[in-house]
């Protein structure tokens, strides 16, 4: 037993004097007592060197159990068993009672030895049983397996593939009702003829060979059944007996062992035709949503091969019936972190899903259905659009693509003084908008003198526009000339145009009815040009009646 003392060497090794000699020979002791001296220095002892003590060695280990000389510590296959060793046979060779990493050899340490097909540790996993067997490689996991001819899923003989996975019938090796013997082989000599022994019978009240019990009668229920077999075994008992994979006596299912009430001792997994639901579940086979035990994915519940025992649809992780994928979820495809699309479809256009770059996907790839073939929306072919440009009406679909319509639209607005309008398709950003065509705005001059100048009146006409005369526009033909008498604008003068004339015998009459003022005429240089009346020089009357005795007249 090694212990760490805090004492001085020198007064252990007094100490160690005084003692008897507990463990091993006085001699022995003294000898090597005789080559320390009080100058030996703690831990300077290297491995396999002689001591006394742990403290004097390097590793702090001393074997005083055995060689008395300091050992590397906790260190396995040293032949000593150290602290976390369950033994320590002095090698690293696993298989011979103590393994590699020195632990016992047996089924649960990890290591795979003799007879053993797996060894994970103590928990089993969905490949490896509890008692070192692989789930996947056994006769009865309804999986063909190289060796066997059949593989029904079960223990059960004679059901027409026996326990040993070939069919059922006499020489396959199992004895099965009425079958006496089963040797395998068809040689009539050999003490097992067509099933059967030559002499002895099951019922006879003796334990053939070929019999599992005999109580001298052929009825089931007492023990031996009427076939001379021992009844089935019973699930839940705790033992593991013939035709059972597992037999954990809890009588519950979904704990790696299936043995509840009515069930049949078999291994938790999917597809044993056993539900487990367990959401704390660390396994997804202990925690079935349901189990047929077909085998068979795709039949309402996904218990075959890669199946989860999940009920079959999209999103359950397996992939089945006309599923291109299924990754355990419904969401849509990320191209990151996800590539499988919310209805079990690869990423594309056509499979219903808007996917990055599609602005529409109706689950095809025809033009003209509102969705294009890439895709992108489009229109119904036959159905009225618009392509987007104003100058267009009547634009029609075809094959998705609108067409513009061939009726120019129309862009009078009924407002005379405007001008003419068009639509110009490349104006509001080539989208076409109506605009009024330059300098197109009506010029209202009838060419008519008399009636004065003319404009366009917006509000004339009913608030349609017209044009119209400017109110007092019309000309004052007065050209401030008295002696051409009166002035006004003749609209049949000057051709039809009109013009200012004088009004025919509107002259100034000048006579002012004074006889002796002489004759009176019109002088346009008078007054300052304007013209007035005035007396014609020398005009006046000679009054003189030549009659001289009248005297002066």
């Amino acid at each position: 037993m090694r212990a760490f003392f805090a004492l001085p060497l020198v007064a252990l090794l007094v100490s160690l004097g005084a003692c008897g000699n507990g463990g091993g020979s006085s001699e022995g002791r003294d000898a090597k007592l005789n080559t320390v001296t009080s100058a030996v220095t703690p831990g300077s002892i290297p491995d396999g060197q002689p001591c006394f003590f742990d403290l004097e060695c390097q590793s702090g280990a001393c074997d005083l159990q055995g060689s008395d000389t300091c050992e590397p510590a906790n260190v396995c296959g040293n032949g000593s068993v150290d602290p976390g060793e369950g033994c320590d046979d002095g090698d690293l060779v696993s298989g011979d009672g103590c393994d590699s990493d020195c632990s016992l050899t047996a089924c649960g340490n990890g290591i795979m030895t003799g007879g053993e097909e797996c060894d994970v540790g103590p928990i089993p996993t969905e490949q490896c049983r509890g008692d070192c067997t692989l789930k996947n490689q056994r006769c009865g996991n309804h999986t063909l397996n190289p060796g066997e001819q059949c593989d029904d899923g079960n223990q059960n003989n004679g059901d027409g593939c026996d326990n040993n996975c070939k069919p059922s019938g006499c020489g396959n090796g199992v004895v099965v009702f009425p079958e006496a013997c089963d040797d395998a082989n068809t040689d009539p000599n050999d003490g097992c003829a067509n099933c059967q022994f030559p002499d002895g019978f099951c019922g006879d009240g003796v334990k053939n060979a070929n019999e599992e019990c005999d109580d001298a009668n052929t009825t089931s229920g007492d023990g031996c059944n009427a076939n001379c077999t021992l009844p089935l075994p019973s699930c839940g008992n705790g033992a593991q007996e013939a035709g059972e994979d597992c037999d954990d006596g809890n009588n519950t299912n979904g704990d790696g062992c299936d043995d509840g009430l009515g069930d049949s001792c078999t291994d938790t997994a999917c597809g044993n035709g056993i539900v487990t639901p367990n959401p704390n579940a660390v396994l997804p086979e202990f925690n079935e949503a349901c189990d047929e035990g077909n085998n068979i994915n795709g039949d309402g519940c996904d218990d075959g091969p890669g199946g989860n025992c999940t009920f079959s649809g999209c999103g359950n992780g397996v992939m089945t019936g006309s599923e291109a994928c299924d990754d355990g979820n419904t969401v849509d495809a990320n191209g990151v972190t996800d590539f499988c699309d919310s209805n079990c479809t690869l990423p594309a256009c056509g499979n219903s899903v808007v996917n990055a770059g599609e602005t529409c996907d109706d689950g095809n790839t025809v033009d003209g259905d509102g969705c294009n073939s890439d895709c992108t929306v489009g229109c119904i072919s036959g159905s009225a659009c618009s392509d987007g440009n104003a100058c267009t009406t009547g634009d029609t679909c075809v094959a998705g693509s609108c067409q513009p319509g061939t009726t120019p639209l129309s862009c009078d607005d009924g407002l005379f003084c405007n001008g003419t309008e068009t639509c110009d398709p490349t104006a509001n950003n080539n989208a076409g908008a109506c605009v009024t065509t330059p300098n197109s705005a009506p010029s209202c001059d009838d060419g008519l003198f008399c009636n004065g100048t003319d404009t366009c009146d917006p509000q004339a006409n009913g608030g349609a526009g017209a044009c119209v005369p400017v109110a007092n526009s019309a000309p004052s033909c007065d050209d401030g000339l008295f002696c051409n008498g009166t002035d006004t604008c003749d609209p049949q003068a000057n051709g039809g145009a009109g013009a200012c004339v004088s009004v025919a015998n509107s002259a100034p009459s000048c006579d002012d009815g004074l006889f002796c003022n002489g004759t009176d005429t019109c002088d346009p240089q008078a007054n300052g040009g304007a013209g007035a009346c005035v007396p014609v020089a020398n005009s006046a009357p000679s009054c003189d009646d030549g009659l001289f005795c009248n005297g002066t007249d």
